[in-house]
């Protein structure tokens, strides 16, 4: 899923800014936010191979003409 790019600053407790960032999509800002693991963890990789299976059951269903 895209979404519009969405500027994030980071500032000090002077008010002064040491980081900029910009985020372009859903998972490159849940991913910053610490909600998703980053994408070289084990853990995504896992995330996103799990996702794949859905495809490769309904493949399989085909395949056999069960559906």
């Amino acid at each position: 899923m895209q979404c519009t790019a969405v500027d994030r600053y980071h500032f000090n407790a002077d008010g002064l800014m040491y980081e900029g960032e910009t985020l372009f999509d859903l998972l490159d800002a849940t991913q910053s936010a610490g909600v998703l693991p980053s994408d070289d963890s084990w853990l995504f990789r896992a995330l996103m191979g799990a996702s794949r299976l859905h495809r490769v059951f309904q493949d399989a269903r085909r395949a056999l003409r069960l559906g």
